[in-house]
């Protein structure tokens, strides 16, 4: 018997796990080129580039050492701050926020697509990920490749406000299945947000190991490794 049969519900982590190319934010990308391509003309590309890699920074930064218990600042908020000093239009700061959503999304492969619809045969399946943009984009993505329908849950950290480890959106989760702690399995890539904040509610626990830093850190166990979620098959 595999070990994600002792439980009913499966609940995942998605970038790193089924979603891949997310957070495509290095030094050589053209934000400027998605906000054109999205119709924006109003504000020239090195407006676009900078404001976008100002408010990647400040979020992963601010990520690094928030305080859990307190909601996350969304992207929107982060735009208004920069519009102190700028007078963009309601309009462009939307369009800012659309340009950093489609560089934060991944894409779901074929094969993790097929793993999904496998898995959903023997078990009830949910998501709870965090994510800076609004949900639309990563939706959307889930429709193309046909997954949407599989999770009776789908907790975005943009859409609740909390970040993981937090208990809240493992809470929710809980509650929204209505099923016992014990009968709930997580599966994340990080040891920290992923595996701790699980483990804090009571949740068996899967690692995604591939390419990761080594077990443990921080006295985190889990309580099975896999590099890759095709190994659930």
């Amino acid at each position: 018997m595999r070990f994600i049969d002792q439980f009913q519900v499966i609940l995942l982590d998605m970038a790193q796990t089924f979603m891949f190319g997310v957070d495509r934010f290095a030094e050589d990308e053209d934000f400027a080129a998605t906000y054109h391509a999205l119709g924006g003309e109003s504000l020239s590309d090195n407006i676009v580039q900078r404001s976008i890699r100002v408010i990647i920074e400040q979020m992963l930064a601010d990520y690094g050492q928030w305080d859990t218990g307190r909601p996350f600042p969304s992207v929107r908020r982060y735009l208004q701050t920069l519009l102190e000093a700028q007078e963009w239009t309601p309009h462009e700061t939307a369009l800012l926020e659309q340009t950093f959503a489609l560089h934060e999304v991944g894409t779901i492969p074929v094969s993790h697509g097929e793993v999904l619809r496998q898995l959903r045969h023997t078990h009830r399946l949910g998501v709870i990920s965090d994510i800076f943009a609004p949900s639309d984009v990563f939706l959307h993505e889930y429709r193309r490749a046909g997954v949407y329908d599989l999770f009776e849950v789908i907790l975005f950290s943009s859409e609740h406000g909390y970040i993981k480890p937090s208990p809240i959106p493992f809470q929710k989760a809980r509650l929204a299945l209505q099923v016992d702690s014990s009968q709930i399995v997580f599966v994340g890539d990080s040891l920290e947000r992923d595996i701790g904040g699980a483990k804090g509610e009571g949740f068996a626990t899967v690692w995604i190991s591939a390419n990761q830093r080594r077990m443990g850190e921080g006295g985190i166990q889990p309580d099975e490794i896999v590099r890759d979620l095709s190994e659930f098959l």
